[in-house]
């Protein structure tokens, strides 16, 4: 009886060695990796913006009653470089905006125009690239007859552009200026603050 005992648990032994040999152990599930996209170079494109902000009068600095501009939509172009560390993407950028906004309280009065010279860094993952920019503004505000006043400050925005070709992109950016200049009366400037929600399509070069 002993005899057939051991034989049966040696039997069953070796069985289960047998099969644990023949389990494999099954591969890790490894996702696959996003790569990043090529935003090198240079690029080019046209936007629509929806404008609104206020204009005031600096009297020797002393900011006056804010005038709020009525909204309004506005169109212009942009063209700039590109320099990309894997993920990373940093360049510079140019931009025009022919405007239309004036202020409720001025009939007739309109801000003419803005243009940007900023820098940009942004982070690539796939199709899509996130950025935030920084830069210098200038522009014109038309005081309705009393006078046509250039305008200086700065410029920052956050954006996202997203290929949808190999070449040509779309994106949103929201953007912020603050610019001012002298006014006709002496130490008295023409402050304008602009918040721009503008839709960008380019093309990647």
């Amino acid at each position: 009886m002993k005899t057939i005992t051991l034989a049966t648990l040696a039997f069953a032994a070796s069985t289960g060695v047998a099969l644990a040999g023949n389990l494999e152990t099954p591969a890790p599930i490894v996702a696959p990796a996003v790569e990043a996209n090529d935003w090198g170079g240079f690029y080019l494109g046209g936007m629509a913006a929806s404008d609104s902000g206020v204009a005031r009068a600096l009297f020797s600095g002393v900011p006056g009653p804010d005038f709020p501009f009525s909204a309004g939509n506005v169109y212009g172009a942009f063209a700039g470089y590109n320099i990309q560390n894997g993920s990373i993407v940093y360049g510079a950028e140019l931009a025009y905006t022919v405007s239309n906004i004036g202020t409720v309280a001025i009939p007739g009065s309109i801000q003419q125009f803005y243009g940007d010279a900023k820098l940009r860094a942004g982070y690539s993952i796939g199709k899509a690239m996130a950025y935030a920019s920084a830069g210098y503004s200038f522009g014109s505000f038309d005081d309705n007859g009393a006078g046509i006043f250039t305008q200086s400050g700065w410029v920052a925005g956050i954006g996202v552009d997203v290929m949808v070709t190999d070449h040509m992109f779309v994106g949103l950016e929201y953007s912020m200026r603050d610019i001012a200049g002298p006014a006709a009366v002496p130490t008295t400037e023409i402050q304008s603050e602009i918040q721009s929600v503008a839709l960008r399509a380019g093309w990647n070069f």
